[in-house]
């Protein structure tokens, strides 16, 4: 009984400290320095130990919305698997500037 007590208590400190490694990503965020009349956003949301990324842009006046679940590698790193390319988020240290597909975009809230 004891045995099992312990690796209950050990699976969730586990799954306690995976799941704020994701927390700098959750928010909304607003691509910065473009001359767009609407910028890109993303709204990031926590899911479990990864994170669920809603894409909105504007291209040629076409609106697009993509959804992705990304997987939380590092407090500032996640990973989107796209089938053939994997696409990479970084959260700059020193601006907190988000980077995803060669844009700079700034948490809102």
């Amino acid at each position: 009984m004891k045995i099992k007590y312990a690796l209950s208590l050990v699976a969730l400190v586990l799954v306690g400290c995976n799941t704020d490694k994701g927390d700098k990503f959750v928010g909304h965020w607003v691509e910065v320095n473009t001359s767009d009349a609407k910028p890109m956003t993303l709204d990031i949301t926590a899911q479990g130990s990864s994170v669920l990324v809603e894409e909105k842009k504007t291209v040629f006046g076409k609106e697009f919305h993509d959804s992705y679940v990304a997987a939380v590698i590092s407090a500032k790193e996640a990973s989107i698997d796209g089938g053939v390319a994997s696409v990479r988020m970084l959260i700059a240290d020193d601006s907190g500037l988000l980077r995803y597909k060669g844009r700079a975009l700034e948490k809102t809230h």
